[in-house]
């Protein structure tokens, strides 16, 4: 696929709960009409919380009141941020989503709604790890019935560089809840130039064909230009060995997405394309959500 970017932002810091940043969109279409868009906003007194947005056609969104899952000072959780929403029944949904605790881990969560309004927390982790933080999740259904789970995998402490494994990795599951995570790496941080930073954000999509798609982000690090994140793509027959495509998909460098372009969110419109969202950051350190369209060539 190929993609223009949109010359305005689709997501704003502008609100009470948001003023810092908006950052990791997932949309997804409503069963009544319309579109919601679940994001992470970060403001003064918080640092993040999964928040939403909704709109009619895509292109324009309204800010829905409420938190749709909160942070928790009781259970030492200070962030939750990059949401994946997953139908698992009728008219029931569950959301994987990443948590920051106080000692600074990260592990993956979940929630599970009725409505795609008000969340309830299911008990436990669907990942954790002593000796890893793990985030950034994904969650397919694969044709047996089973799930399988896609997140970063970071050997703690963090550390950058090529050769620090910062992977994308997965793990399987019969219920939904509790994941065994699978030998080696779906997603291998080996990209010297693009990569030497971090490898994370898995979106994945079903082709025609049976085939899957996934897109990603990758970050590098210099001394001189600092931390830049830019979106690639894989494709895998079977979702668990992958391809990488060596070209960028979406390059940081324009007017909202100087330093970064990150997590991305792909959603048909009702014309039957996809549409892409993902995060930002502009020189002014301005951290926005974007939109890009698929576009055909000859």
């Amino acid at each position: 696929m190929k993609w223009n970017k949109n010359l305005t932002f689709s997501l704003n810091p502008d609100s009470c709960n948001d003023s810092k940043a908006v950052l990791t969109p997932k949309v997804i279409k409503l069963p009544g009409g319309g579109y919601r868009m679940f994001y992470m906003g970060a403001s003064r007194v918080n640092a993040g919380r999964i928040l939403s947005a909704f709109s009619i056609d895509l292109n324009l969104w309204q800010k829905e009141p409420g938190i749709r899952v909160d942070t928790n000072e009781d259970q030492m959780i200070q962030r939750v941020l990059s949401p994946d929403i997953l139908e698992i029944s009728e008219n029931l949904w569950r959301m994987y989503y990443e948590v920051h605790l106080g000692d600074r881990s990260r592990l993956i969560r979940s929630a599970i709604s009725k409505d795609l309004l008000n969340w309830s927390t299911e008990g436990g982790a669907r990942i954790k790890s002593d000796l890893f933080d793990y985030g950034a999740p994904k969650c397919i259904k694969l044709d047996e019935g089973n799930y399988r789970l896609f997140f970063y995998s970071y050997p703690k402490p963090f550390s950058r560089g090529i050769d620090s494994r910062n992977h994308i990795i997965s793990g399987v599951s019969y219920d939904g809840l509790d994941f065994q995570i699978e030998m080696g790496v779906r997603i291998p941080q080996d990209n010297f130039e693009t990569e030497n930073y971090t490898v994370y954000a898995p979106e994945i999509i079903r082709k025609q064909n049976g085939s899957w798609l996934m897109y990603f982000s990758g970050w590098s690090w210099d001394k001189i230009e600092g931390t830049k994140g830019r979106i690639f793509s894989a494709t895998s027959n079977d979702s668990f060995r992958w391809v990488k495509d060596k070209s960028v998909v979406i390059d940081n460098g324009g007017m909202y997405d100087y330093r970064f372009a990150s997590e991305p969110c792909l959603i048909k419109n009702c014309e039957g394309q996809y549409v892409m969202f993902y995060e930002s950051c502009d020189s002014a350190g301005i951290k926005r959500i974007l939109k890009a369209d698929q576009y055909y060539t000859n």
